[in-house]
């Protein structure tokens, strides 16, 4: 799972906090169901500015697909930032929270 660390330091070097990217992963979320699919994900690295190899791609959707196309945001988070509780008992005043600090909401 090296390819986490990778993704981990990527994320952190385009200027972005592990709070952050729970953030705009919620709110990515468009129809609520708590999952992403690949086009999506690649989507959001991309604005982020976090430049990835095609391969790390690969890796990531091989390890967190759940087989139906998409990759769970919580099991992501979890397995990037371990030590983070991003939505624990507290999930919902998580994902609230997320979505109104998140910047496309404040423009609404």
């Amino acid at each position: 799972r090296m390819f986490l660390w990778e993704l981990r330091d990527q994320i952190a070097l385009s200027g972005f906090t592990p709070e952050d990217l729970c953030a705009m992963l919620v709110v990515y979320d468009h129809d609520g169901d708590g999952r992403l699919k690949r086009g999506e994900i690649e989507e959001l690295l991309g604005i982020m500015k976090v430049v990835l190899c095609d391969n790390l791609h690969d890796k990531l959707f091989v390890e967190f697909d759940d087989g139906e196309g998409r990759i769970d945001i919580e099991e992501l988070l979890v397995n990037l930032y371990p030590m983070r509780n991003f939505f624990g008992r507290h999930r919902a005043q998580t994902v609230t929270s997320a979505m109104r600090t998140s910047p496309s909401r404040r423009r609404a």
